[in-house]
């Protein structure tokens, strides 16, 4: 039975403006916490001080503002028997700025964002005809450069004699060696001058390289340079009717192969139809990298030779290896940063291209085994799930409490190990590295040299090429290289294994030991055969796909079906 209020009493009413006031704020206030959840996951530090940023922060504010403002309208109201009305109808418009805020915020990166990452969900492949483009999805970890971007162009000559010989590079390496064969060799200078040009933006260095080509005569170069990504276009894809077998140009190539003893890889990357057209200087094949201190706590030891076994190193198998990733897991240490480290080595070592003789996109099914290794690197939680140049990426070279092992060639070891390990936590983990073969052979980057077909100096263009990639003596250029007597004075792993066992490639880094016999072993192991000129770009989307598959946002009988939707559309195979 309601009871009434005493005499003299009037009976203590809840404002209506109050109540509508509190449940507006509370709405808005859950909305607003999860669009800043939504939001943050997308935000990097330098965003934080951004006008959406900002807003975000405007809106919470307001929203706590007047939930607070109308909490007070309804106790005032109701205990103190006041009307909270007017705070009421303030929490009801601090509400609505909140919200506004919020809606504005959302605008502003909506708007940011439109076109450079779209996830979604991936539609069933309805075949090439029907496919539509993903221009908005982000497959590789570094920005693509866009074609309106203008390369910088530089250019050197080295030499004065009447005959020119024009040479074109993406970075200045090559020329530099230029440089100093002219200046070990006067005789030459004497008679030739090598004009090098140098494009410094690799995507606009392709599109000028084949204009320049197709164009032929003066403009032309005599040789170019070609880096490994894009290399099989140059030596068997579509521009490879351009260059000119080394034979032709009068070098004894397969007697000097054998002589160098050059790594089968570099051969089969930079050949036609079974004729050598380019050939690198360098062998970029990869080794396992791994943590010394690491390896004696879990495996009692840190010697190579026992590690390439405990790991099955050379074997062509990772069943080993998906051992040891248990064992140390079970001390706290993930064995790889992010399967696509796995993913690197396993790519080359399928019997089939990404590309069949009719054009179709075939997916072999040991790439397509890498997909199971995702999952379980992912499940297991045998990797810290970086990806190659990301900032996990790094902070796992040089964090004590990082990753196992790396793959990688002897370049990363130089140019990045080297220097990241120094910065890390603790006392970071430089010379506590070594190295040993990995489960299957691989290769990563290297620059191949090709010459013009019409090239009008080919004897002077012989003799460079030879110089560069099949000359093993102590004053070639790949003697030079492992010794570290050019250009900024590290050593390199080079083409020719005859070269690098007359060098010594002991390693402050790698704890003292001698390098060069595991990545010469290595080099054995890599296969260059089953790559094509689309490659970059088709295993970029596949391991985009693994991840994803991975994380659970794709069923595994769904990435076969999205992934070649892509590749079809990216590519525009079968479409004329």
């Amino acid at each position: 039975m309601k009871k009434s209020p005493k005499d003299g009493e009037t009976e203590k009413k809840i404002s209506v403006a109050a109540v509508t006031g509190f449940v507006l704020s509370a709405v808005f206030l859950i909305v607003s916490v999860i669009a800043w959840m939504n939001i943050y996951s997308f935000s990097d530090a330098e965003d934080s001080a951004s006008v959406w940023m900002n807003l975000f922060r405007i809106s919470l504010a307001g929203t706590v503002a007047a939930l607070i403002a109308s909490a007070a309208g309804v106790v005032i109201s109701k205990v103190k028997d006041r009307n909270g009305k007017e705070i009421g109808v303030t929490g009801i418009i601090t509400s609505a700025v909140g919200i506004a805020a919020n809606i504005a915020a959302y605008a502003i990166f909506l708007n940011m964002v439109a076109g450079s990452v779209a996830v979604g969900n991936p539609q069933d492949n309805t075949g090439p005809e029907e496919t539509e483009p993903t221009s908005g999805r982000n497959y590789f970890m570094e920005t693509t450069i866009p074609d309106d971007i203008t390369p910088e162009i530089m250019t050197c000559i080295y030499g004065y004699g009447p005959e020119h010989i024009t040479l074109w590079s993406y970075m200045d390496e090559v020329p530099s060696m230029v440089e100093m064969y002219v200046g070990l060799h006067p005789e030459f200078a004497e008679k030739y001058s090598v004009e090098c040009t140098i494009l410094t933006t690799d995507y606009n260095y392709q599109k000028a390289l084949d204009n320049a080509l197709t164009g032929g005569g003066d403009e032309a170069p005599d040789i170019y340079v070609v880096e490994a990504s894009y290399a099989t276009k140059y030596t068997k894809g579509s521009m490879s009717e351009y260059a000119a077998a080394y034979e032709d140009l009068g070098i004894d190539v397969e007697t000097k192969i054998m002589e160098a003893d050059i790594a089968s890889f570099i051969v089969d990357v930079g050949s036609r139809n079974g004729e050598v057209v380019g050939l690198s200087y360098a062998a970029n094949s990869g080794a396992m990298i791994y943590r010394a201190s690491i390896a004696r706590e879990v495996f009692g030891t840190d010697d190579p030779v026992d590690i390439e076994r405990l790991l099955g190193g050379g074997s062509g198998s990772w069943d080993k290896f998906w051992i040891a990733a248990d064992m140390l897991e079970s001390y706290g240490y993930p064995i790889v940063t992010g399967s696509e480290e796995v993913w690197m080595v396993m790519e080359g070592n399928a019997e089939s291209g990404w590309i069949t003789e009719d054009g179709a996109l075939f997916v072999d099914p040991w790439r397509e085994e890498f997909l199971d290794y995702a999952k379980d690197i992912r499940t297991n939680n045998w990797s810290n799930n970086a990806r190659v140049w990301s900032d996990q990426w790094y902070t796992d070279m040089c964090d004590e409490n990082g990753c196992f092992c790396f793959f990688g060639p002897y370049w990363m070891i130089q140019y990045i190990m080297s220097g990241w390990s120094t910065t890390g936590t603790g006392a970071g983990t430089f010379g506590d590295w070594r190295v040993c073969t990995p489960p299957e052979g691989f290769f990563w980057g290297g620059s191949w040299l090709l010459a013009n077909r019409d090239t009008d100096n080919k004897e002077g263009v012989a003799e460079l090429l030879e110089w560069f990639t099949l000359d093993f003596s102590d004053t070639g250029l790949q003697y030079y290289l492992a010794n570290g007597m050019l250009g900024d004075g590290y050593k390199d792993t080079v083409a020719s294994n005859t070269v690098m066992r007359m060098c010594d490639g002991s390693d402050p880094f790698c704890g003292g030991q001698d390098v060069f016999p595991v990545f010469a072993e290595c080099s054995y192991f890599a296969s260059g055969m089953v790559y094509s000129e689309y490659d970059e770009l088709i295993g970029a989307i596949w391991v985009y796909y693994a991840y994803e598959y991975a994380e659970g946002h794709i069923k595994r009988n769904d990435v076969i079906n999205v992934f070649t939707n892509d590749v079809y559309s990216e590519l525009k195979l079968g479409q004329g």
